[in-house]
């Protein structure tokens, strides 16, 4: 499915993952990206972009999610404006 995140709105194809409680996409700058043909999304350029604060060293909050398969992501959490579509084109 096509959704759109940050502001100005970045379009991105995405696969909903009823097995995690995470959203993800690999953002700018990107260390060990999967190959993708789609631009990869960059944080610096959205408005809304905003990581999200932890009791570390540098405040970041970094995760790793492994999966069945054994692929996993790994980052750091932030939150980010996201906009999907309805069949009618109206968000």
């Amino acid at each position: 499915m096509k959704l759109q995140i940050g502001t100005p709105p970045f379009e991105i194809e995405a696969v909903l993952d009823t097995g995690s409680e995470l959203i993800w996409t690999q953002c700018l700058p990107c260390l060990h990206c999967y190959d993708q043909k789609a631009p990869i999304f960059d944080p610096s350029k959205s408005s809304t972009f905003k990581e999200t604060r932890c009791n570390t060293p540098n405040h970041s909050c970094p995760y790793k999610i492994v999966y069945d398969d054994k692929s996993y992501t790994l980052g750091t959490l932030a939150t980010e404006t996201v906009t999907i579509h309805s069949t009618s084109g109206v968000p």
